[in-house]
């Protein structure tokens, strides 16, 4: 029984420095476990604690603490070595190194991983970005992109995490809640966003934001949300971009007639005023839409 507990413990994973000094332990413990066996089995036991006994019993644990102990540990520091570089890596490719926000692939292991996957996913993508980069060039271009990241992180982080997808695209997550709640989360942020400055040293850079959003259902495939959501972001580009557009009711629309049924947008808290631009420095490029 004593041995089978070892050799469990010795399976365990290496996660930590104690853990790894614990399987050099365990490990020693086990060669002196069976050298006393070996030693019982080859030699004849005496009766009583006597010299040769003593010897017999140093001369194994000298081996277990001397040999097997170190060379236990080198092993152990070697899989924990190996575990940490493997983490990094991980953590590297589940956090977007530009904006702080996790990606697409960690998007995808924290899907597969849900156990209720009711509520609403959300799909978001910057208006005529490449505008902005064209003609403020990349670095005002990430910059845009870490301040509404973050926007969007303070925005929605009670309602799910926020994950950069694409190069100008974001998706939440939102489990647990309903698209009409969502729905009015989303109308705020973009009026905010709308009216935020993403500019510098002078510049005035406006961004806007067209989306697609739908209910997530128990058996729903993470293909196909994204796919419908896709489909209702596209027809909010091409309906006058600057909204979001509900993908659970596009089977009721014959086109692009009477979108205003089911796209939401920030312009109904906002006074009517041309959108996108400001009067009094110049224009706000970006925010424009047409």
């Amino acid at each position: 029984m004593l041995i089978h507990n070892l050799r469990t413990d010795v399976s365990s994973p290496i996660r930590s420095t104690s853990d790894a000094q614990a399987f050099a332990l365990i490990v020693a413990a086990l060669c002196f476990a069976i050298g006393t066996g070996i030693e019982s089995l080859t030699d004849t036991p005496p009766t009583d604690w006597s010299l040769h006994a003593l010897a017999s019993l140093a001369g194994v644990a000298g081996i277990a603490l001397l040999v097997a102990y170190p060379l236990a540990l080198l092993i152990a520091t070697n899989f924990l070595a190996l575990f940490r570089a493997k983490r990094k890596l991980a953590n590297l490719e589940a956090t977007d190194s530009l904006t702080g926000l996790r990606t697409r692939r960690a998007m995808m292991a924290d899907f597969s991983a849900l156990t209720d996957r009711c509520g609403v996913l959300l799909i978001l993508d910057i208006d005529r970005f490449q505008l902005i980069n064209d003609t403020f060039g990349p670095v005002k271009g990430d910059r845009v992109l870490t301040r509404l990241a973050r926007l969007l992180a303070e925005e929605f982080s009670d309602l799910g995490p926020i994950y950069r997808t694409g190069s100008d695209e974001f998706i939440l997550l939102a489990i647990g809640h309903r698209i009409s709640d969502v729905r009015n989360r989303v109308c705020a942020a973009t009026m905010r966003i709308e009216q935020a400055e993403f500019g510098g040293d002078g510049e005035h850079i406006g961004a806007s934001l067209s989306g697609g959003m739908l209910t997530i259902t128990a058996e729903a495939e993470l293909h196909s949300l994204l796919a419908q959501a896709n489909a209702a972001l596209t027809l909010a580009r091409t309906s006058g971009r600057g909204r979001v557009v509900a993908a659970d009711r596009l089977n009721e629309m014959p086109g692009l007639v009477d979108t205003d049924q089911i796209a939401w947008s920030g312009d109904d808290r906002v006074r009517p005023i041309e959108r996108g631009r400001r009067h009094d420095h110049g224009q706000r490029l970006g925010a424009s839409r047409g």
